[in-house]
């Protein structure tokens, strides 16, 4: 609303007047190392196909969108250096 101010699309902001509701925020908590080993070991384990999709995620923390999107050129094995230059993503038009 702001931008459509300053561009003289809008004279003002009609919902400067709003109250919004406050939100409640919840801790979010991750996967300490002994819970990544673990899931690690029992995927070896299970012998899970996606072994080293897991271990990537767990190990760089990279989005799964962006992990799926890695092509060899951005993978430096020997330098341990990993391109994150894209993302996949899905839109789900329903």
């Amino acid at each position: 609303m702001s931008d459509a101010i300053k561009r003289r699309r809008l004279a003002h902001n009609p919902a400067s007047h709003v109250t919004l509701p406050t939100v409640e925020r919840t801790a979010r908590g991750g996967w300490g190392v002994a819970e990544g080993v673990a899931f690690l070991a029992y995927v070896a384990d299970q012998g899970d196909r996606d072994g080293e999709l897991w271990e990537l995620l767990i190990g760089t923390g990279i989005r799964k969108g962006e992990a799926l999107a890695l092509w060899w050129r951005d993978v430096d094995i020997g330098g341990r250096v990993l391109h994150v230059r894209r993302t996949l993503s899905s839109v789900d038009n329903s």
